[in-house]
């Protein structure tokens, strides 16, 4: 707190040197919401962890989103702090542009300087689940519930961007729907179906239901933008 005492009240506040004490209290908060017994208290915790998370300036909050996501292995947190970034990301969403402004690219280009989650970056928030750095498709039935969440997150991006017709993230470029398409949902596609046909009983093929809906709306949703895009 000397820190902050210290400072000029007429500077604005340098958020980024208390980054790491931010990011391990969030870290903190992150083992009492998948780890305590009691499900009232995980409530508490999640509630205390968006509180926290809301009192850092936006320009912040999707490095230390990102940085979260990036250092957990446990599939459900995964899908919280993805189900984050969706939220962040609905809330920021600037109002349509008129197309019948003259100015509309202008327009864009100076809303898009003031954004912090509609950028090419979130697109890494999907692909690390997608597409994990150690290679291959990601783990099923392990990570069911993050791949669920990364579909969801990548199916609200483009759906926003199409009918918005804005492209912050660059979601709707040519090369990205192509790479999106054979790199992330193909394999995963194939491992789905792999999962499914060795499952004797049935129950993880019901399991695996709701995220082979999502990811066949995706893998629509692709393929239709790649027929308007040259």
């Amino acid at each position: 707190m000397e820190a902050i005492d210290s400072q000029d009240p007429d500077e604005p506040l340098d958020y980024s040197v208390y980054m790491p004490s931010l990011y391990a209290a969030l870290q903190a908060i992150q083992k009492v919401i998948v780890y305590a017994s009691d499900p009232l208290l995980r409530k508490k915790a999640f509630d205390t962890f968006k509180m926290v998370l809301a009192d850092v300036p936006a320009s912040l909050r999707f490095d230390i989103l990102m940085a979260l996501i990036k250092n957990s292995d446990l599939s459900s947190m995964i899908a919280i702090l993805l189900g984050c970034v969706k939220e962040e990301m609905y809330k920021e969403y600037p109002k349509k542009i008129s197309g019948q402004n003259r100015d509309a690219k202008e327009e864009n280009k100076a809303v898009q300087s003031t954004l912090s989650f509609w950028t090419v970056s979130v697109l890494d928030c999907v692909e690390f689940v997608l597409k994990p750095p150690k290679g291959g498709p990601p783990s099923l039935p392990e990570f069911t519930d993050a791949v669920l969440s990364a579909l969801n997150l990548y199916r609200f991006i483009l759906i926003t961007e199409s009918s918005g017709k804005t492209n912050y993230t660059e979601v709707l470029l040519k090369n990205k729907l192509q790479k999106v398409y054979r790199e992330w949902l193909e394999p995963l596609r194939s491992l789905v179906s792999g999962v499914s046909a060795g499952d004797n009983d049935g129950q993880l093929a019901i399991a695996l239901n709701p995220l082979e809906f999502v990811l066949y709306r995706c893998i629509e949703l692709v393929e239709e933008n790649l027929k308007h895009t040259t």
